[in-house]
């Protein structure tokens, strides 16, 4: 559900005309609930380390940035400034 959603608005979220500031929002208003909503019956710690993974994936494909890039979670928090850990 929530790739769904990102998906949907990928082509807002991952042009590069967009400011990031106009990206951020429309990932909180849109993609964050749905992250939240989502609880497949797995542990609290689990789903927490499934929620972070997902949302930096996610914020990676914001900023057009791959791992080959060797740029790490933490560089990428500090340009998004979403809220959210990492570690």
């Amino acid at each position: 559900m929530t790739w769904e959603k990102f998906g949907k608005l990928s082509q807002y979220l991952q042009n590069r005309k967009f400011q990031l500031a106009l990206k951020k929002k429309s990932f909180m208003q849109s993609v964050i609930p749905a992250l939240l909503q989502q609880k497949h019956g797995c542990s609290q710690k689990t789903l927490g380390c499934e929620m972070r993974s997902t949302q930096i994936k996610m914020e990676r494909k914001m900023l057009r940035v791959t791992w080959r890039e060797k740029i790490t979670n933490n560089t990428i928090k500090e340009k998004t400034k979403l809220p959210g850990r990492t570690a």
